[in-house]
């Protein structure tokens, strides 16, 4: 018999995380954690990442979020990003993307202004 673990420890997840209401325009969220992760740039370049891939997650106010995918390195520049960080480290998040700033920034919700996709 196996056991999912996913399912098991779920309601221990999200603590200290976006929920649907908080999680802004820039950031798609699961109810349970996410196998992929889905990150659309403003030029029209995209790429999806399996969260198994997720090697490490730094998070600098100044600098944003540099997700090392393999490979593969995604960061992510905007604002009040440290809730849309625990997220990412919980597998929740299933869909990030840049949206324009002239239509205003939400106050005190994430909010994406760049994400580059670098593939080595």
């Amino acid at each position: 018999m196996s056991v999912d673990f996913l399912a098991k420890y779920s309601s221990d997840i999200s603590k200290g995380s976006l929920d649907p209401v908080n999680a802004g325009p820039c950031f798609r969220l699961g109810s349970k954690p996410a196998k992929y992760v889905f990150f659309r740039e403003s030029g029209g370049k995209h790429a999806a990442f399996g969260y198994f891939l997720l090697q490490s997650l730094a998070y600098d106010p100044v600098a944003g979020l540099v997700l090392r995918f393999g490979s593969a390195t995604v960061t992510i520049k905007g604002l009040n990003l440290k809730l849309a960080s625990q997220s990412l480290m919980d597998h929740l998040v299933q869909e990030c993307c840049v949206e324009d700033e002239r239509h205003g920034v939400p106050a005190g919700v994430p909010f994406v202004t760049g994400i580059t996709i670098d593939f080595k």
